[in-house]
């Protein structure tokens, strides 16, 4: 499945350390030598494509390259088009530090 990431904001290329020509134009699954291939999330986002859903807080607890250890939470929806591309608009939030101090 090819997800291409058309645009990102300021935040996704400060939190995960990357420029726009690192990421933009690029699968999803490909970016930052394969960290976002996450089976379940692939399936998330598939489901959304070829049925129109969605899905809210996702979580993915992952090691990334620059950033270490982080504890995201994902939401994404499908977003009309008018091209024949489906395009998926998708926020990350980076719960770490909740999810730190809700263990203390």
């Amino acid at each position: 499945m090819n997800m291409t990431l058309r645009t990102a904001n300021r935040a996704f290329y400060e939190t995960f350390q990357v420029t726009t020509d690192e990421s933009v134009k690029q699968n999803l699954f490909e970016l930052g030598n394969g960290q976002w291939d996450i089976p379940a999330l692939k399936l998330l986002l598939e489901d959304i494509l070829y049925r129109d859903s969605s899905f809210k807080d996702f979580k993915v607890n992952h090691d990334f390259p620059h950033i270490g250890r982080r504890v995201m939470l994902i939401n994404a929806r499908r977003i009309p088009s008018s091209s024949k591309s489906k395009l998926i608009l998708m926020s990350i939030e980076d719960i770490t530090e909740r999810m730190a101090s809700s263990l203390l």
